[in-house]
């Protein structure tokens, strides 16, 4: 039941816009082709649910976002303090950030808390200009 009810709280949150892009740090995501990258076009498309992650993230840049929250961005309909797909989920985030920008660790764990996203982030317009 409780389930259900989150599920339902959760369609009537606004989602970002489609076509936002975010530059962070050298690097791009474009939600609408799933996809994140470096300008030299190397990069990788990304699962839906990694991508409502990162873009969780990045709205939040600098913040603490809750695993709860991390959870039902991804669509999760399992107790995110009892399951480990946010953990699977950021293990493979935070590997692709160090492939496609070596040296920076991106996003922190704040123990007890959450997750934050440390790069410097910006919204670019449509287009990633």
């Amino acid at each position: 039941m409780q389930l259900r009810v989150e599920q339902l709280l959760r369609v009537g949150q606004p989602a970002p816009p489609a076509d936002q892009v975010w530059q962070l740090g050298e690097l791009r995501l474009d939600p609408q082709q799933l996809w994140l990258g470096r300008a030299d076009g190397q990069g990788q498309e990304l699962s839906r649910g990694d991508l409502a992650l990162l873009q969780l993230l990045c709205s939040r840049a600098g913040d603490v976002v809750s695993r709860q929250e991390l959870g039902q961005a991804s669509g999760s309909l399992v107790d995110a303090q009892q399951s480990r797909s946010i953990d699977v989920r950021l293990s493979r985030l935070r590997r692709l950030l160090l492939e496609l920008q070596p040296g920076e660790q991106m996003i922190d764990t704040v123990r007890g808390q959450g997750y934050r996203l440390t790069a410097p982030v910006r919204q670019l317009p449509a287009g990633g200009s």
